[in-house]
């Protein structure tokens, strides 16, 4: 059903990838402009990260997590939770504003999704890890 509507839309305007493995994700990922990530419910957001750590252009709902470590137009593009107009509103935000800003807002989230890189988040667990051990 989905490569049907991927068909319609044409390959100008959209890309069916179908199931890709690990490795090939990177390369996926620098093919988008874009990456929405539409969700109701999330419970560490890590499409929204994957985005982010690719460069992207992210626009997310606007929900936790994505409220507590982003800010609209910062980072990301945020639009209420469960509504078509406001999606499709901020996707035209996105569209017209300048590439300077596009840029500028891809590049903070870059440097925002470092901070989940795993090799920091190890070393921040494991201090945390040592000190509660050394108080005891």
């Amino acid at each position: 059903k989905l490569k049907k509507q991927v068909a319609a839309i044409g390959p100008a305007n959209a890309t069916f990838q179908g199931q890709v493995s690990p490795e090939q994700i990177p390369d996926v990922h620098r093919q988008f402009d874009i990456h929405v990530v539409p969700s109701y419910r999330e419970s560490l957001g890590l499409s929204a990260v994957e985005g982010m750590a690719a460069g992207h252009v992210v626009l997310c709902s606007d929900i936790r997590p994505f409220i507590d470590f982003t800010t609209d137009g910062r980072e990301v593009l945020q639009f209420r939770s469960g509504d078509a107009a406001s999606l499709r509103d901020v996707l035209s935000r996105a569209l017209d504003m300048p590439a300077d800003q596009l840029s500028r807002i891809s590049a903070a989230a870059r440097r925002l999704a470092l901070d989940f890189d795993r090799r920091a988040v190890a070393n921040q667990l494991s201090s945390a890890i040592r000190q509660k051990l050394c108080r005891t």
